[in-house]
């Protein structure tokens, strides 16, 4: 009988060891483990951030004109690789604005090429879905890099 009393003993003495080990995990998880995650993704946040600026500054964008006709608005465009390297097309995204400065709309284009070769300029022509009072309103527009 006594090794049965000291077997109940064992057991609760491990049952309460895994209850507190599974409390202090518990405990572990909702505090630190959650702010080493926010941590991570703040610092993921802010290399994104970089590489698309180091990303935009190899590219150079102009708007060549803005055509309006039958309450339609196409704008074209070049895009130039100003870096030393071969570097991937991406979308671009025109900002329309009214003569004020105004912000109307934006539309999104690309280029026919995949790729750029150094100092190579490829043209992009962008057709805006504006309703017919926006259209008739556009003066301007501006140009980014779109990394959708």
């Amino acid at each position: 009988m006594e090794n049965i009393g000291e077997i109940i003993k064992g057991f609760l003495w491990g049952t309460g060891f895994s209850l507190a080990l599974l409390g202090f995990g518990t405990a572990y998880y909702l505090t630190v483990a959650i702010d080493v995650e926010d941590t991570f993704k703040d610092l993921l946040r802010v290399k994104a951030i970089k590489s698309a600026k180091e990303i935009e500054s190899n590219y150079e964008l102009n708007v060549s004109e803005i055509f309006k006709e039958n309450n339609k608005v196409r704008i074209t465009a070049t895009i130039k690789n100003v870096s030393k390297d071969e570097i991937y097309t991406h979308a671009v995204v025109a900002s329309t604005y009214d003569k004020k400065g105004k912000f109307i709309g934006n539309c999104t284009g690309r280029g026919a090429e995949l790729t750029l070769a150094p100092q190579e300029i490829s043209h992009i022509d962008i057709e805006c879905n504006l309703f017919q009072t926006q259209a008739k309103r556009v003066e301007s527009a501006s140009l980014k890099i779109s990394f959708r």
